[in-house]
């Protein structure tokens, strides 16, 4: 196998045996004894054959020259065996020149057997064997006895057997030590190799990667190590004193120690956190990975350093994010379930979010679209009388481009009121747009007492969140508003339908049950609708119907409540109002009537005793009563005749004054 390599892929690569590198030492033994024989030759024998001592010397002086002088490199590779067999031609001569066989120079043939086998190829060691048989066999055959007896065939079998196989076994040892050579040649420029590149990849590497041994001496540093710890002198010093803060060494020597004292490999990662010292004192958050290698010199322990800086706080902002996620949830969740009026309860929930001092809710109102104060926080100790200008303020700003505002220090802000800022008595504020359907509602303005230099982002990202729900929370709100505004409201006309005044009068009367101020009703009816309606149409009466009603609501006291009791008839609640007063108050809103129609009404006034129905019964009979006595007048009901008797003494409380009951 190691033959088939060596004569095949690697004969170019091999070294030739002539070639000028080492030539010297490779021919010198062997022209030694080359040399060595012919003049031992010449000294011993007393009937030398000069001629043929010539031709020996010769030829030994031309395997020399051979060897010494031609350039092989430019001939092809049989050429090499050329020499050799040159000098097996003179050992013939030699022989020849010394007497023959008897000469005991045979044995010469296996110098050049022993040259081609350990430099020479397999077909050139063939052909010497082969040019060993040729030398020994010729004279035999054409000199033949005395010279060479027939006994010289014997020594030319085992000569020839003798070369053959040293020539093989000492070629397939030389063949297989280049190959060995050549493998441990190649794996050093493999390993070289790869010690470069692993060099390569350590000083290139963004994690810090440190060796030391087993006292903790670092060997090797690369250049992240350096950045990382801000220091270039760790090669030579103590790993645990240079980089381990001070409570943590004998925890960190013993983890080492216990990875130094192990056995043999181990399947287990060692890896662990840790925080390491910079050269200039500041700790650095890392995650070490530690193999262990032993070698000649000892064992070493490698450390590869990663700083954890950005993952950790990653992760801290990952748990921040979930914690705010399940606040905002709880808060969504608070909205989601309060009954309470809406922008109260969104400032409360700002207000924690953005631990906060206090909030309040500004919206646009009237047709000037000045800012004023619809909601506020629990506890804000602020009046809410306080109105912005919409062109001039931070909030009426906020409101029409849709875009959050923060100022730290709100006395020294130029865009900030002195007269608001005062009022407030605040040192930062955030103002956050809530919008809906992609147009701005309100501004929650969130207020902390002390200044502020910046906000934090992650407050400005959990009100932006929360802003998102707000809206929903307002629709929610204005629609329950209208709700129960429609539930609660006569649709054609805006006053209050049968339920709400059903609702004004038990509230009436429990609340004149409990003070013993008087109540009064007051029932009117439009007169001559139908006749209204047969001439105009009903768009027209339905008109004069909502114009009445304005104009009614209008005049009443905010306690009062005026309701639709049926077609044209219409009933009002007036709180704290007695008989005397109640008929003013009809006689005025009588007087209110838009156009030329005119009204009839009539008036009770609780006795204290009777119920809502029978009170209703009375001012309804008076009612009749008005339009029986000519129409556009007001007729009071008279009391019971019970009440009447207790009239002649009457109570403690008295009835209060309306001169003038409405507002």
């Amino acid at each position: 196998m190691h033959d088939g390599i060596l004569t095949g892929a690697h004969d170019e690569a091999r070294r030739r045996p002539f070639d000028r590198e080492g030539l010297v030492g490779r021919v010198a033994p062997f022209a030694t004894a080359a040399v060595a024989a012919v003049v031992l030759g010449a000294a011993e024998a007393r009937d030398l054959h000069v001629t043929w001592l010539a031709i020996g010397t010769i030829l030994t002086a031309l395997t020399i020259g051979l060897a010494l002088v031609v350039p092989w490199r430019r001939l092809p590779m049989w050429a090499d065996v050329l020499p050799p067999l040159v000098y097996l031609a003179a050992v013939g001569a030699i022989r020849e020149a010394a007497g023959g066989g008897p000469s005991g120079y045979a044995p010469l043939v296996l110098l050049p057997v022993m040259w081609v086998a350990l430099y020479g190829q397999r077909s050139q060691l063939i052909a010497c064997v082969i040019g060993t048989m040729v030398v020994l066999a010729v004279p035999i055959i054409v000199v033949g006895d005395p010279a060479y007896p027939f006994g010289e065939w014997r020594r030319l079998i085992i000569l020839t057997l003798v070369g053959a196989t040293m020539g093989l076994i000492v070629q397939s040892l030389v063949h297989a030590s280049q190959a060995s050579t050549e493998r441990a040649v190649a794996r050093g420029r493999e390993l070289a190799e790869q010690r470069d590149v692993i060099q390569a990849i350590v000083q290139a590497a963004s994690d810090a990667v440190l060796s030391f041994d087993a006292s903790g001496t670092i060997m090797t540093a690369n250049d992240a190590a350096a950045l990382m710890f801000g220091r270039d002198d760790l090669v030579g010093s103590d790993v645990f004193d240079t980089l381990v803060p001070d409570e943590h060494i004998e925890r960190l020597r013993a983890g080492f120690g216990r990875v130094i004292v192990q056995q043999g490999p181990t399947d287990r990662e060692v890896r662990f956190e840790a925080d390491l010292r910079r050269a200039d004192g500041s700790r650095v958050p890392v995650e070490i990975s530690v193999a262990r290698t032993d070698g000649p010199t000892g064992i070493r322990i490698h450390a590869f350093v990663r700083d954890t800086t950005v993952r950790r706080d990653a992760e801290r902002g990952a748990r921040d994010h979930l914690a705010d996620l399940a606040r905002l949830l709880a808060v969504a969740r608070e909205l989601g379930q309060s009954s309470s009026e809406g922008r109260a309860v969104i400032c409360d929930a700002a207000r924690g979010l953005a631990d906060a001092d206090f909030v309040l809710f500004y919206t646009a109102d009237g047709p000037d679209g000045r800012l004023v104060v619809s909601g506020a926080s629990s506890g804000a100790g602020i009046r809410a009388d306080i109105v912005l200008d919409p062109d001039r303020s931070i909030a009426g700003q906020v409101l029409r481009s849709g875009v959050p505002v923060f100022s730290g220090d709100l006395a020294a802000d130029p865009r900030v009121d002195p007269a608001v800022a005062k009022r407030v008595d605040a040192g930062a504020a955030y103002w956050q747009p809530i919008e809906s359907d992609d147009r701005a509602v309100g501004v929650v303005v969130i207020y902390w007492r002390t200044t502020m230099r910046s906000l934090p982002e992650r407050t400005s990202a959990l009100i932006g969140l929360f802003a998102t729900q707000v809206a929903a929370v307002i629709e929610r709100s204005d629609l329950l508003t209208r709700l129960e505004h429609l539930v609660r409201t006569d649709a054609l006309t805006g006053a209050a339908n049968r339920r709400a005044l059903d609702e004004a009068l038990d509230l009436a009367i429990a609340n004149g049950r409990r003070s013993g101020r008087p109540v009064s009703v007051a029932m009117l009816d439009l007169d001559h609708f139908k006749r209204f309606n047969d001439e105009r149409g009903h768009q027209a009466g339905d008109d004069l119907l909502r114009g009445v009603a304005a104009a009614w609501m209008g005049e009443l006291r905010p306690g009062d409540t005026l309701a639709r009791y049926g077609g044209e008839e219409f009933l009002a609640v007036l709180v704290a109002c007695d008989a005397a007063a109640a008929i003013l108050v009809a006689d005025r809103l009588r007087a209110g009537v838009p156009g030329n129609a005119t009204a009839s009404a009539g008036t009770a006034t609780w006795d204290g005793h009777e119920s809502i129905p029978a009170l209703i019964a009375r001012a309804d009979r008076a009612l009749y009563a008005a339009k029986d006595g000519g129409r556009d007048r007001t007729v009071p009901s008279p009391l019971p005749p019970d009440t009447a008797q207790a009239e002649d003494h009457p109570d403690p409380v008295q009835a209060e004054d309306h001169p003038d009951p409405v507002p």
